[in-house]
This record gives structure tokens, C-alpha cells and sequence, in this order.
């Protein structure tokens, strides 16, 4: 499993040419972070902190059930 995380006020379209090359050999996850990109605005603040955005991809890796391999 790979795990691509974008820098700030950034999108998964950072990795938009080279996640077809890496999917063919891993599972690749490419989330926004909570206010960026794609995704909506969150209602908590405390989100845009590194702390609430760590707590986000924590709780997202979590719900896929995705672990390091």
C-alpha cells in the first residue's frame, strides 16, 4: 500500500500522472486533506492543525482498513 499525501493547498492532482503507474503494482491511496482539494470544508477548525490533519488520515487509514505492508 502506498500512501501519497499532497502538500498544503494542494490536490490529489499532484500524483494524477503517476498513480496509474504506481496502481499496477500497489494499493495507492491519494487523499485530500480535510479543506483541500476536493474535499468540503470541515466544520471544526481544529482540522487544519498538523495534529487534526494526522488525526484525519489516522481515522482514514482506520475506515479502509488499510495497514502497512
Amino acid at each position: 500500500m502506498l500512501l501519497l499525501l499532497h502538500g498544503a493547498g494542494a490536490s490529489t492532482h499532484t500524483w494524477r500522472d503517476l498513480m496509474p503507474d504506481l496502481a499496477q503494482h500497489f494499493r495507492v491511496i491519494a487523499p485530500d486533506f480535510p479543506g483541500q482539494g476536493f474535499s468540503s470544508l470541515p466544520a471544526r477548525s481544529h482540522i487544519f492543525t498538523l495534529p487534526g490533519m494526522a488525526r484525519a488520515m489516522s481515522d482514514l487509514l482506520a475506515t479502509l482498513k488499510a495497514t502497512p505492508e
